[in-house]
């Protein structure tokens, strides 16, 4: 009787020590896939961060775009009002000579 109980409880602590070493490999686990999940949180949070800067950028640029057609087009007005206003010189000189 009193063998069977010294083995009952052997196995009883060992089954214990089992179970112990299962629960600190889980927590172990679980601390390992949280610090990998906040990782990913963070660089999802700079990617999004860096996508957000980018769509800005491109916003900007097609403003700048916009701004540099405008000055093209006032640009060649300018030039052909240039051309018309030495050609209505030249009329006028014409006409007095």
């Amino acid at each position: 009787m009193m063998i069977r109980l010294q083995k009952q409880v052997e196995e009883y602590e060992k089954h214990s020590q089992t179970t112990s070493r299962q629960n600190s490999e889980y927590k172990e686990q679980l601390d390992t896939q949280k610090k990998q999940q906040e990782q990913l949180m963070n660089e999802l949070k700079k990617s999004e961060k860096s996508r957000m800067e980018m769509v800005l950028m491109c916003k900007k640029q097609q403003q700048l775009i916009q701004v540099l057609k405008k000055q093209k087009l006032h640009m060649q007005a300018a030039t052909l009002l240039k051309i018309t206003e030495q050609e209505f010189i030249n009329a006028l000189s014409m006409d007095v000579k």
